[in-house]
């Protein structure tokens, strides 16, 4: 009798390793090793994962050439996995856990639930309050019925569009305050007229910018009218695994959320909406004056290094574009160089304390920030004259 239970155990045993074995082997070959010279399937994914995040530009093929081992290399370089340009277990595991949040990014801004506030449905008097105001600002053109539809809703997009509210087609309070002012203020400019155009001073930026304007962005001048920013937020993306180029294809599908005017890693500056026009980066008011530049998440204090160089020398860029000069965001909401951390203590319409606790991971405080802006500044300065014609 003990001999049959043994036999049972043993029988039990050999019969669990082999499960694991095979789910071992399942899970392996599910992931193999790639390297230069493969093609297939497997070789074709790992392009278009590496292309979704900003390592691989081109059109997913299937071979494994030198492209494809450049790409690896780089995104190996970047997350400090051995530079092999073998896509072995440590290298899909880094593209699987950052494709993962990739994803959770999208499904959160997805899954953002609407504001409360006038939405299709509603009736009544305050409808009838809200469409005549919109047609008063050329969004609408039928009579008020206090009946919110499709028709109110498209209109009220619209609106929010172009002056840079999040369109969730919802009268919430931060776009029933815009709508105020402007009918209370009566300024064509703020209302997408036909502003004068400033005339900007000519520089030619010291890193390169790579210019990707994404399609379809909307349009709408700064308060004061094209160009005529007042200042600079600088933002960061608190998105531990991205970089500028994930950054910047994500925008050309998830711009309605929100988006800047460019994105600043280690390697590269991309512009993605036309600094002449507002962004919607830091609630109406932010957006109505600013530039936004926004920082990607750096690993490694020579990566850190590199992008906060260029941060700062963009920043001072833009500021003596428009002689602008630096001084630092008030209480009184005066000062040209803003993080959005001041945007939400001083001017409200957003929540975000961006990019305090970011640069002082690195040892930057903010007052080092303005500094370092303000030494790029009178460095341009220098060469280009004071007042440039």
């Amino acid at each position: 009798m003990k001999d049959h239970k043994r036999l049972a155990v043993l029988i039990s045993m050999v019969l669990l390793f082999s499960l694991l074995a095979s789910s071992t082997c399942a899970f392996a070959s599910s992931k193999p090793v790639l390297k230069k010279g493969m093609s297939g399937e497997a070789v074709r994914t790992l392009q278009a994962n590496l292309k979704k995040l900003g390592f691989f530009s081109a059109e997913p093929t299937g071979y494994f050439g030198d492209i494809t081992l450049a790409a690896v290399k780089k995104f190996q370089k970047k997350y400090n996995i051995p530079t092999t340009g073998v896509v072995a277990s440590l290298t899909h595991a880094k593209l699987d856990e950052l494709l993962k949040a990739q994803q959770k990014q999208k499904q959160k801004q997805d899954q953002k639930p609407k504001p409360p506030g006038l939405a299709q449905g509603a009736e009544g008097d305050e409808v009838v309050i809200l469409q005549e105001k919109l047609n008063i600002l050329g969004y609408m053109k039928v009579k008020p019925t206090g009946h919110f539809g499709p028709i109110t809703e498209s209109a009220l997009i619209q609106f929010q569009k172009y002056h840079g509210i999040e369109p969730h087609g919802v009268a919430d309070t931060e776009t029933l305050a815009m709508i105020d002012r402007l009918i209370g203020q009566d300024d064509r400019s703020s209302r997408g007229g036909d502003p004068e155009p400033v005339i900007p001073v000519s520089i030619t930026p010291l890193y390169s910018v790579k210019i990707e304007h994404v399609p379809d962005l909307p349009k709408a001048p700064y308060l004061k009218g094209v160009g005529k920013y007042e200042g600079v937020v600088i933002h960061y993306t608190d998105n531990p695994g991205d970089n500028a180029r994930i950054e910047a294809n994500f925008m050309k599908t998830n711009w309605k959320n929100a988006f800047v005017h460019e994105f600043i890693d280690a390697d590269e500056i991309i512009q993605v909406a036309d600094p002449d026009y507002k962004a919607w980066g830091a609630g109406a008011q932010a957006n109505d004056r600013y530039i936004h530049l926004e920082l990607c998440h750096e690993y490694t204090r020579e990566d850190f290094e590199a992008s906060y160089k260029k941060l700062i020398r963009r920043a001072a860029e833009y500021l003596y574009i428009n002689q602008l000069g630096v001084t630092p965001a008030k209480p009184d909401r005066t000062g040209t160089l803003w993080g959005h951390y001041h945007v939400t203590l001083y001017w409200g319409g957003t929540n975000h304390v961006d990019p305090i606790q970011y640069l002082a991971n690195w040892g930057i405080s903010w007052d080092d920030l303005v500094e370092d802006v303000a030494r790029e500044y009178a460095a341009i300065e220098a060469q280009y004259g004071q007042r440039a014609e």
